[in-house]
């Protein structure tokens, strides 16, 4: 179990309470001499010498004297015990070499605490005189020299090493080796080929800074605290050791070996199997013809020893026995002439539906040519349907022009009606002027008035220029048939007049109406 070691980096120990690393940096120059004083102690191993001298001393000395520094090897993520038993009636506590500062765990008379966490010590042991100190699980961060201190006597120093650990990993050819570095002081990593047993130096890391061999340069990246070397091949077979350089400690050591297989290597093999294939495949179609040819010569023969046997009835009786195998096979050859007729046929139907189809098409065509007509028929009614919506667009315009002017019409046969009134009223006020005794020459003086008021109206002046002359002829003659004697008659002959006058206006305006 004795074996060196060297202490950890105290900086990074997450075990230190914060109030003790002040104090450890603040006493540099002490850790220097005492740093000194353990590498000389670590050249030193428990060997017999050692226990004779700590036996002479205890026995002709009466102050206690601390035990050689013996390193104590545990395993990574275990169980450990830090040996002490003496007899001591004092407080006892576990410290650091260096740092005395730094308690983990302490016993009295009492009870027995624990300071940091992880680290024990037993009251019913320490009564048996045995303070030894149990680590629950050992870590990286945890190595160091550690002092069983009982009233300011050092009574045992052990130095704790964790051990190295080994891993056998395979890595496919072209892939990644991951190697975990584990700890946070400067380490390297030492290769060591399969086919030898001397090591190189390929890489070191310090402060997270990664440095390599120029031909491991381009193949190697840190991802802290994982180290990646990438595209493996067979060469990089071997173990890889990952070196605490600062405590001179094999961290892992990894045993690689690289499986797969290369581009070139699957490649070759690839090419070597369609050889092979190609080769079976060739042997397997000569084999096939040679056995179409023995067929082909069996099936002569057959018919051959057909032909002797409907000659020779009686001999074939006695060589069917040999023939039925024959006969099998030629019962075969029928089945397949059968599928073969089958496949024809299928042909034949297949042919008779493309005959069918094609014919379905002519008469699609044809169907079409006697469409062709229609079509055309149907496009002339659509023209003629098209003038006959013209022709009516044209009628309704013409009914709307009809209809305009049969309003046109009304409107003038409303102002004929007007007239008419117009003259009736005239003529109403001659028949009053009549019956008062008007004179005869007022009478002529209102058919001038008449034949003066219809003259500027082009429609009716004509007929009122006839109709007046007439009146005027009409007078005359009574005036020359009646003479002056009749003057008391006149009355009665304008109202006649008049009269006949109101009926001839009459007349002209039903004619006009009409």
């Amino acid at each position: 179990r004795c074996s060196c070691d060297v202490t950890g980096s105290r900086e990074t120990n997450p075990f230190l309470l914060p109030e003790w690393k002040a104090k450890v940096r603040s006493a540099p120059l002490e850790r220097e001499k005492k740093a000194e004083r353990r590498r000389s102690r670590d050249m030193q191993s428990c060997s017999i010498h050692h226990c004779v001298l700590l036996l002479l001393t205890l026995t002709f000395t009466t102050a206690p004297v601390a035990d050689a520094d013996c390193p104590t090897l545990a395993k990574l993520h275990q169980r450990v015990t830090l040996p002490c038993k003496h007899k001591c009636s004092g407080e006892t506590k576990w410290t650091l070499y260096d740092t005395r500062d730094v308690v983990f765990a302490r016993c009295d008379q009492t009870s027995c605490s624990s300071v940091v966490k992880g680290y024990e010590m037993s009251h019913d042991q320490y009564k048996k005189g045995d303070f030894s100190l149990t680590i629950t699980s050992a870590e990286y961060s945890m190595r160091n020299t550690y002092v069983c201190e009982c009233r300011s006597s050092d009574y045992s120093t052990v130095r704790l090493s964790i051990e190295t650990v080994f891993s056998a990993v395979q890595v496919k050819h072209d892939g990644d080796l991951i190697l975990d570095l584990s700890v946070p002081e400067p380490v390297e990593v030492i290769y060591t080929s399969s086919d030898s047993a001397v090591g190189e130096q390929i890489c070191n890391v310090t402060q997270h800074s990664l440095q390599c061999k120029a031909e491991y340069t381009h193949r190697t990246s840190l991802s802290y605290p994982e180290l990646t070397l990438r595209d493996v091949t067979y060469s990089d077979s071997g173990r890889y050791t990952i070196r605490d350089t600062e405590n001179k400690e094999d961290i892992r050591v990894y045993a690689v070996s690289v499986t797969g297989l290369t581009k070139g290597m699957t490649a070759l093999i690839v090419l070597l199997v369609l050889v092979v294939v190609l080769v079976i495949s060739g042997v397997i179609i000569y084999k096939w013809r040679e056995a179409e040819k023995k067929r082909r010569a069996a099936e002569e023969k057959c018919r051959a020893a057909e032909e002797k046997c409907r000659a020779a009835e009686e001999n074939c009786r006695a060589a069917e026995e040999n023939c039925r195998a024959e006969e099998e096979r030629r019962a075969a050859v029928e089945k397949r002439r059968a599928a073969v007729e089958k496949w024809r046929a299928a042909v034949e139907k297949w042919r008779a539906a493309v005959e069918e189809w094609r014919k379905t098409v002519k008469k699609l065509r044809a169907a079409e040519e006697e469409l062709r007509p229609f079509v055309n028929e149907r496009r002339v009614a659509e023209e003629k349907r098209r003038v006959a919506e013209e022709e009516r667009r044209v009628a309704e315009e013409e009914r709307r022009v009809a209809e305009e002017e049969r309003r046109v019409a009304e409107e003038e046969r409303r102002e004929v009606e007007n007239e008419m009134k117009a003259v009736c009223g005239k003529i109403s006020e001659l028949l009053l002027f009549v019956r008062d005794n008007n004179p005869r020459d007022q009478i002529e003086k209102m058919i001038e008035g008449l034949e003066q008021w219809y003259r500027e109206n082009r429609k009716y002046s004509d007929h009122v220029t006839l109709f007046c002359n007439q009146k005027r002829t009409e007078e005359e003659f009574w005036k020359s048939f009646y003479g002056k004697t009749q003057e008391d008659s006149e009355s009665e002959q304008v109202c006649g007049l008049s009269t006949e006058l109101l009926k001839t206006v009459m007349q002209i305006k039903e004619s006009q109406c009409l």
